[in-house]
């Protein structure tokens, strides 16, 4: 029974609050990034990334296992917004994983400016993740 619809599988709807946190926290790190807190900016962005991970390692992952043949009929728009999801959010994974690290061992400050255009890029991919995350629990558990 989940907390916002009963049709939806408890695990659902934490990957879905938790999504939402992430959300928080990579607004916040924006936040104060802005005030040029780089300290404080790359742990927000680390316990985001954290919190990420977990929910792609024991939510989403199980999940997808459980479809079974979800990936027989490409072209059928559940199973193409669930393969876009997927790409996005894995991308945006890797990458997220790639500049956390990348961030905790830098000497200098300058060398996470490099990674400008990356970091960018991860966030939008992770916002498709999420955006198209959300669409897929529709589908899922909302009746229409």
């Amino acid at each position: 029974m989940g907390l916002f619809n009963p049709n939806a599988p408890f695990f659902a709807d934490v990957s879905l609050i938790l999504q939402i946190v992430v959300l928080v926290f990579i607004s916040l790190a924006m936040r104060v990034k802005i005030k040029r807190n780089y300290k404080a900016h790359g742990w927000l962005m680390t316990v985001a990334v954290v919190l990420h991970t977990i929910t792609i390692l024991a939510v989403m992952l199980p999940s997808l296992r459980s479809m079974g043949g979800i990936f027989e009929n490409v072209y059928d728009r559940f199973a193409m917004v669930t393969i876009i999801h997927s790409i996005a959010g894995s991308i945006a994974e890797i990458l997220g994983v790639f500049l956390v690290g990348a961030w905790a061992f830098s000497r200098n400050i300058n060398d996470c400016f490099k990674k400008k255009q990356v970091m960018r890029v991860t966030v939008v991919l992770w916002l498709l993740g999420l955006v198209l995350g959300i669409y897929v629990y529709v589908m899922l558990y909302v009746p229409i």
